[in-house]
């Protein structure tokens, strides 16, 4: 076996996950011989020692997990099926506990020694196997009540539940549940459950390898092994409870702290309560374990306290609780007062006038009340939703007055009267707007601008006044800017100083006109602006350009055409492709205004025998386009292709014979061969023997023939034609003629 680090191997063991399940749990009724046992959940979370997973993952695994604790006089083992299946099984045939020891003072032991191991339960561990046996241990510990009716109850439902197929699988996933559940909170339920064992017989020094499996192979599913790796040496301390947060009502307490970081460590925590930070008692008589509101998962543990008075200071302090029973360190204190309630709001119910320059406010509040409050401060913003700031001074306002007088107003005012309690909390009125006598119209705003986006949303900006009683601004549109009448988009005074509009781009104007107008709160109007013009986005494509022809000849196809009729065109492009193409090609781009002119293009790269296909895109400045209607042309084929024009003659008197040599690239891709014609002396040229391309070829452009039935002293004249495949042939070369 492949050594491993202890530390490491036992920090992944003893680090396994647990995994929650939120069940709600009116009554479990447990029925003896001898009494009746009625125990009350309300939404406990049911935790088992499994690794982190799915209850998707949970339901199709049958297998059997252990963790382990290792302390001073040994190490403490527990373990538990992962699904009801292999709970069931597990208890009919009894858990077995072996033990393998891997390393002595950190040396590998011998294989052979390692192959070795002690069976920890000669006699399988079981669940005790009936109420009487259940009694006396139900009887301290109601945990043990759960556990037992878990397996031996005639019923085990939850509220609300039918009694058809389902339900009858929910009671067996319940019975498992709520059983393992009991075994988290209780060692001693644990043991009489047959899932722990204390091996005090674990010696320092040495590392074991434990494993928990069924006593009999089931014969209808195989359940996994669980395995783990630990040493009695490695004893580590447990974490405190981190951020523990206290928020405090009148009533209660609520107590929350970070279970994330600690949740790998413990299965429930302790919640203590304390009024001089030396004598604590618990708030809770069972371990809490928590929940979940709704089945949502969060990272955070929430308890609420209710507080038995007002104004006395509680400390409170959080302790985990491992599924071995043992208690971690306490942590950090977290205190708070319980508070009174607030008192009633104080209310506005007066504004005067004073000359016009001042503005008097009167407020009401409960005589009664003044007892639990330390004043009064008075605010005020130049707008309902601003910032209010103080304006009373430094002091609060005495709590036995009733009015306030501000002696420099804004032209527009909205003001608050705030109580203090003894608790520094703020009692708040509702906002109350006084303004003095104004007639003076805001300036007229400057700085207009606006864009249109490509989805017709409108933004128009300017540069905001400076008018403390500015109310805001009224925004009016155009289609046309000598237009009589503008349309008004605002329906209220805007703001801020932008505005954002939905325009209609299903239309052929390309610009729109906008104009806009200051109000104050005395609805005082200034002069509308000066009209800034928006340039719509191009939504409309250009129109498209129109074929006249593609005229056929033996050197091109001439496609003629007329350009598009839209100004904002900048491009065109002619495209084509053949009857074995795909794809289309552009093979010329008129760019506008320059080649405005241009409306014809001769194609001179088109091969003979295929048929084209045209069409024309055109581009206009905003990168909309339009394709014309496709034409299609052909080549004129006359059957007469390109002639020979450069030939060479050598004559080779060794080999008895002249070497005919000629340059010559090919009009098409149908070159069959060539026809050779000689003459002697003043003869006349005929036909004399003819040659494939393939037995001609010398490279790509470069051909040779070698006429060997020669008489010396002649004069010999040659002349080439070239014949292809479809009966087209090249003109006669010229005569090349030499002395042999």
């Amino acid at each position: 076996m492949k050594e491993r680090s202890p530390r490491k191997e036992n920090t992944e063991e003893r680090n396994r996950l647990l995994t929650v399940k939120n069940l709600t749990l009116k009554f479990i009724i447990l029925k003896t011989t001898n009494s009746l046992f009625f125990i009350f959940f309300l939404l406990i979370s049911i935790a088992f020692p499994y690794d982190a997973c799915s209850q998707e993952e949970i339901s199709e695994t049958h297998a059997l997990k252990i963790t382990a604790r290792a302390y001073d006089g040994g190490i403490k083992l527990r373990w538990a099926p992962t699904s009801m299946y292999a709970w069931k099984e597990s208890n009919k045939s009894g858990y077995v506990i072996e033990r393998i020891t891997f390393k002595r003072n950190n040396e590998i032991l011998p294989l052979e020694e390692r192959k070795k191991s002690k069976i920890l339960t000669p006699t399988p561990l079981k669940p005790l196997e009936n109420g009487e046996d259940w009694k006396p241990l139900m009887e301290r510990n109601p945990n043990a009540a759960i556990a037992a009716q878990a397996l031996y109850g005639k019923t085990f439902s939850v509220e609300g539940q039918s009694l058809g197929l389902a339900a009858r699988k929910d009671e067996q996933d319940n019975r498992f549940s709520f059983g393992l559940f009991a075994a988290d909170q209780s060692l001693e339920v644990a043991e009489a459950l047959g899932l722990y064992l204390d091996d005090q017989s674990a010696v320092k020094g040495e590392h074991y390898i434990y494993r928990v499996y069924p006593a009999t192979k089931p014969k209808e599913m195989q359940i996994d092994t669980g395995f783990i790796y630990l040493s009695p040496d490695e004893i580590f301390q447990l974490p405190k409870i981190p951020e523990v947060v206290g928020e405090f009502t009148e009533k209660f307490s609520y107590i929350s702290w970070n279970k994330i970081d600690v949740e790998r460590f413990y299965t429930s925590y302790v919640v203590e309560r304390s009024t001089d930070g030396t004598n604590f008692t618990k708030v809770n008589a069972m371990p809490f374990v928590g929940m979940d509101k709704n089945q949502q998962p969060t990272d955070r543990m929430l308890l609420r306290d209710s507080l038995e008075q007002t104004d006395q200071l509680y400390i409170y302090r959080v302790s985990g609780r491992t599924i071995f029973e043992e208690l971690g360190p306490p942590s950090d204190l977290v205190q708070g007062i319980g508070l009174n309630a607030k008192v009633m709001s104080p209310n506005i119910e007066d504004i005067s006038n004073i000359l016009n320059k001042a503005l008097s406010i009167s407020w009401n509040f409960e005589s009664e009340d003044e007892k639990e409050i330390q004043g009064f401060e008075m605010r005020r913003s130049a707008t309902d939703a601003g910032i209010y700031k103080v304006i009373s001074g430094d002091d609060l306002l005495d709590k036995e007055s009733r009015t306030f007088i501000d002696e420099d107003p804004l032209p527009v005012n909205y003001y608050k009267i705030v109580a203090l309690d003894k608790y520094s909390r703020e009692i708040t009125s509702f906002s109350v707007l006084a303004q003095l006598d104004d007639e003076t119209p805001p300036a007229i705003p400057t700085g207009l601008r606006g864009t249109v986006m490509e989805d017709g949303e409108m933004l128009v900006t300017w540069t905001p006044n400076t008018e403390a009683d500015l109310k805001g601004y009224r925004v009016y549109l155009a289609n046309r800017k000598d237009r009589a009448e503008y349309v008004q988009l605002t329906a209220a005074p805007v703001r801020t100083n932008y505005f954002t509009y939905i325009v209609p781009m299903n239309t052929l104007s390309e610009e729109i006109f906008v104009k806009i107008r200051a109000e104050d709160y005395r609805q005082n109007k200034s002069e509308l602006s000066e009209i800034v013009t928006i340039a719509r986005p191009d939504s409309i494509p250009p129109a498209a350009p129109v074929f006249i022809s593609a005229l056929p000849t033996s050197k091109f196809i001439n496609v003629v055409w007329e350009n598009s009729a839209s100004a904002d065109v900048v491009q065109i492009l002619l495209e084509r492709k053949s009857s074995t193409e795909q794809e289309w090609k552009t093979i010329t781009t008129l760019n506008f205004p320059e080649d405005l002119n241009k409306k014809t293009f001769p194609d001179s790269t088109v091969e003979r025998g295929l048929t084209y296909e045209y069409r024309l895109k055109a581009i206009d400045d905003a990168e909309l386009y339009t394709y014309s209607r496709i034409i299609t042309g052909s080549k004129i084929d006359n059957g007469i292709r390109m002639p020979i024009e450069d030939m060479q003659l050598e004559i080779d008197r060794k080999r008895k014979l002249i070497a005919v040599n000629w340059q010559y690239e090919p009009d098409g891709k149908k070159l069959s061969h060539f026809v050779i014609y000689r003459s002697l002396g003043k003869e006349r040229l005929r036909k004399y023997d003819t040659i494939s391309k393939n037995d001609a070829q010398i490279n790509m452009q470069t051909w040779k023939y070698l006429d060997k039935s020669l008489r010396m002293d002649n004069r010999y004249q040659y002349q080439i034609r070239a014949m292809y495949t479809d009966g087209a042939q090249s003109p006669l070369s010229k005569t090349f003629s030499v002395n042999y």
